[in-house]
């Protein structure tokens, strides 16, 4: 039986950048992926491109283009390694830093926002299949 499950994920997905346009960061004109990659940023050190392309599932032309619209928005900097100068890693700048706590609560309004409602049994069984899904996906890569 087949139950659109691509279709109706892209509609989450859609729903989310709506949900965060309407509500204060598009103020910045960050979208759904970097504010992906400034959370993840905020929770990990060392961080290089390669890092975010694995976190978010995306090609490395589009990270660098988020990584670009974040340098230009003053919201990131790119630093040379001091033991590799190939590597450039992705830090947060004191913007970001001073505003965490503002960033961690969108995110957490947006979790509520998307789970209201929802039983926890049947939440842990729907994150079990997604990250089921997700290993599917990712064998094929492989």
């Amino acid at each position: 039986m087949r139950k659109d499950i691509g279709k109706k994920m892209r509609k989450l997905v859609q729903l989310i950048n709506v949900y965060l346009e309407e509500n204060d960061t598009s103020r910045r004109g960050l979208n759904s992926t970097q504010l992906q990659i400034l959370n993840y940023l905020m929770s990990h050190e060392n961080v290089i491109q390669k890092d975010l392309e694995k976190e978010t599932q995306l090609k490395k032309s589009s990270i660098t283009g988020s990584i670009d619209s974040l340098v230009n928005k003053g919201l990131v900097i790119r630093e040379k390694g001091e033991d590799d100068k190939r590597k450039n890693y992705i830090v947060p700048t004191r913007t970001v830093i001073e505003n965490r706590k503002t960033l961690e609560d969108k995110l957490a309004k947006l979790d509520d926002r998307i789970i209201k409602g929802i039983a926890s049994n049947d939440l842990e069984t729907f994150v079990d299949v997604l990250d089921q899904m997700i290993d599917n996906l990712n064998g094929e890569k492989k």
